[in-house]
């Protein structure tokens, strides 16, 4: 028997191995881990908010 048999869990690793809270990436409290993602997130044409 699973400890979370018949449960849902918020927190899961998907298949690439990434810790995911209910569907989103959780990053490691690491200062410049969170600097890289956010400069990289903002350099992305891909990111740009339409407003």
């Amino acid at each position: 028997m699973s400890i979370n048999e018949g449960k849902e869990v918020d927190f899961g690793i998907d298949e690439n191995g990434v810790v995911r809270y209910r569907g989103r990436v959780c990053v490691p409290d690491v200062p410049e881990l969170r600097k890289m993602i956010l400069e990289e997130g903002h350099r992305s044409g891909l990111s740009i908010h339409p407003g």
